[in-house]
């Protein structure tokens, strides 16, 4: 694992994360950077020879349904790399397990990246593109490390530790990705010239880290949300994790989307106005947040900012 660190931040690439989306492209899956083809076509050369293997057909079964968007990060960092081969360390969110089919999929999963990382040599590939690795965690480091330390101050936690996975092959933007600790996986954000794309950089790496803090602010207030706008689940019970999520992501994406375009605001960054257009509500608490002059994201704020995303919906009478 490459790494970068400064005071309680860090920046890393992580072969977890490459073994899984590396398996995954050979799969035939295709929600990736499309930044990276030269380094696409560097796996397809390292790894034709495994093209009809049987755990690369068991993943093109499942890439499709069951792994998408955020599932690949967290299960992923879900598991540790020790001597060539991934074990699991620590359980995924119950509606992830749920997502990929139930802990024996899981299982089958593991032992198909392990089938991968074995046959493959992969860990010889990843080991010999190390110096790629490096300088595209140089690229990007000052600018991160700049917005990481704002999201300590911003969240009033400069105690925690931050830690920012890099990777060429997700998709631009990232992932909250769910687990004990801040942390995030942010693709590749970049300009088609493979320039930083700064504002995005900005605004992507403060919406991810955020997701940390909302998404917990939010889990620990879903009963109390449910109560005010339960017309939203009357209908769904409560073994329907995919619809409970799809509810949980309104609340803390439009609060997200609102705290990471305003700190760009304050930073006097681009503020990207399609957040605005993919949650309508995002828009509204901005500009609380622009008429209120916030400066720090604490527990008042957050329940300002929830009181009126339920307004916004709607409450049960």
């Amino acid at each position: 694992m490459l790494v970068i660190n400064e005071n309680n931040m860090t920046i890393t690439y992580d072969i977890r994360i490459e073994a899984v989306y590396c398996l995954l492209i050979l799969s035939g899956y295709n929600i990736i950077s499309p930044y990276s083809e030269k380094y696409q076509i560097k796996i397809f050369r390292a790894f034709h020879g495994v093209l009809k293997n049987d755990y690369v057909k068991h993943f093109s079964k499942i890439c499709f349904d069951k792994f998408r968007y955020v599932i690949p990060c967290s299960f992923a960092l879900s598991t540790e790399y020790d001597n060539g081969k991934i074990n699991q360390k620590s359980v995924m969110k119950e509606e992830y397990i749920k997502q990929l089919g139930g802990n024996d999929e899981i299982e089958k999963c593991i032992e198909s990246i392990n089938g991968f990382i074995s046959e493959s040599n992969f860990s010889n590939f990843f080991y010999e593109n190390q110096d790629e690795y490096f300088k595209y965690l140089q690229k990007h480091k000052s600018l991160l490390f700049s917005v990481m330390n704002d999201v300590q101050k911003w969240y009033g936690k400069e105690a925690m530790t931050y830690t920012a996975y890099l990777s060429q092959l997700v998709h631009p933007g990232g992932f909250g990705v769910g687990i004990d600790s801040p942390a995030c996986v942010l693709g590749s954000i970049l300009n088609p010239d493979h320039t930083v794309n700064e504002p995005l950089s900005v605004n992507v790496c403060f919406h991810e880290f955020s997701h940390y803090f909302i998404d917990k602010f939010i889990f620990d207030n879903w009963q109390n949300i449910h109560r005010k706008v339960g017309h939203l689940s009357n209908d769904i019970s409560p073994d329907d994790y995919l619809n409970i999520l799809c509810q949980q992501e309104l609340f803390g994406e439009s609060i997200i989307r609102a705290i990471a375009n305003y700190y760009c605001y304050k930073q006097s960054k681009s503020v990207n106005t399609r957040d605005f257009i993919d949650y309508p509500y995002s828009h509204t608490l901005y500009e609380i947040l622009k008429k209120e002059n916030i400066v720090y994201i604490n527990s008042e704020v957050l329940n300002m900012l929830l009181s009126e995303v339920i307004n916004l919906i709607g409450t049960v009478k």
